[in-house]
């Protein structure tokens, strides 16, 4: 539901979607997607805007992601797997941050107030050293959330068009 939000917004505001990759369906992967990209364009912050259901179900790739100095983790902890049907995780019992920490991310946060969230991001994608935010929210999405309107093949070749294109 993250992307399809962030699509929506990027949209409204006339935004490009080319530094985007939507990891439709991606079950848990978008993370080492997002790890795959960090290790080769070192020279790039990379954000990966992940799900709680996500997290969950590639728990082990936690570690590699810790070792980009590159790399900022975003995870939704809604407690939910909201896009397939709203079914409960684990994590609303869980603090994702601290498991991260114990991962190895060198700096991590656990939002619990949206007030909160903007000093939290601020400067982030600056620092050197992975990142982890866990944002905790209620489950549930807006019923009129729109889906992209270009394809997942489109996307992935805007994308990779982009990453040649920017400059080192």
């Amino acid at each position: 539901m993250a992307a399809r939000e962030l699509f929506e917004i990027r949209d409204r505001r006339r935004h490009s979607h080319d530094q985007d990759l939507l990891v439709v369906g991606g079950m848990g992967h978008a993370s080492q997607i997002a790890l795959g990209i960090a290790i080769v364009r070192p020279d790039r912050c990379v954000v990966c805007l992940d799900g709680d259901g996500a997290l969950l179900m590639h728990m082990g790739g936690m570690t590699h992601c810790a070792r980009a100095d590159n790399f900022v983790h975003l995870v939704i902890n809604n407690g939910a797997h909201d896009s397939v049907g709203g079914m409960p995780t684990a994590a609303s019992s869980l603090d994702l941050s601290r498991i991260a920490l114990a991962c190895g991310y060198r700096q991590t946060y656990r939002v619990e107030d949206a007030k909160l969230l903007d000093a939290v991001l601020a400067g982030i994608f600056e620092r050197r050293g992975s990142t982890f935010v866990e944002m905790v929210c209620r489950p549930g999405h807006r019923a009129d959330l729109g889906r992209p309107t270009i394809s997942p093949c489109m996307n992935k070749m805007h994308f990779m068009e982009a990453m040649q294109c920017a400059t080192p």
